[in-house]
């Protein structure tokens, strides 16, 4: 479920849209959208409540057709207030089981404390491979590891952890720009 109004990758902007995809099936080009729920802007302030049940609508519509797994990205408002809001009244909604967070210098965690601790939910830190800043990625969970491909290529592959409260460093994902920053191992 593409649940980013603003940089959709299934749909088009200013929607929620839904896409099947088979464990098989590349993602490159964009799978098409099998259904989409208009939200009516690219950015999410003034726009919670349609996004949110929008995105609770797909989700629930792709459980239905049978899906194993329910992957949802969200939108790049992170900071502030409206964006706490937001990110806590969409997992109250949604009720997911984990939480993928890809952050690069801890900008998720004042979102991610709201959460912290509840039942039934484990929260997952990834560091963001330096190779990818800035880019769509593909994440992709199985039952052992956590793939991460971007332009079809793999940049981040964990072994997945069950359990609560842990954040795990790959020091590999942040040596091209260490490179570029003699200074910063003094």
């Amino acid at each position: 479920v593409d649940g980013d109004i603003g940089q959709s990758s299934i749909g088009p902007p200013a929607t929620v849209g839904l896409a099947i995809i088979s464990p098989n099936h590349p993602l490159t080009p964009p799978p098409s959208p099998l259904t989409v729920y208009f939200v009516g802007s690219t950015s999410p302030p003034g726009h919670f409540l349609p996004l949110i049940l929008g995105t609770q609508s797909l989700v629930q519509g792709a459980i239905a057709q049978g899906a194993e797994i329910v992957l949802v990205d969200t939108t790049g408002l992170i900071l502030g207030a409206p964006a706490a809001s937001l990110k806590w009244h969409k997992l109250q909604a949604l009720r997911p089981q984990h939480v993928l967070a890809l952050q690069h210098a801890g900008e998720l965690e004042p979102i991610l404390r709201l959460v912290e601790g509840q039942s039934n939910l484990e929260i997952h830190r990834l560091p963001v491979s330096a190779r990818v800043v800035r880019r769509t990625v593909q994440v992709r969970a199985y039952a052992d590891r956590i793939v991460v491909r971007c332009d079809g290529q793999v940049v981040a592959d964990h072994p997945r952890f069950f359990g609560r409260d842990r954040t795990i460093y790959d020091p590999w994902h942040y040596l091209p720009v260490l490179v570029t920053k003699p200074g910063a191992l003094r």
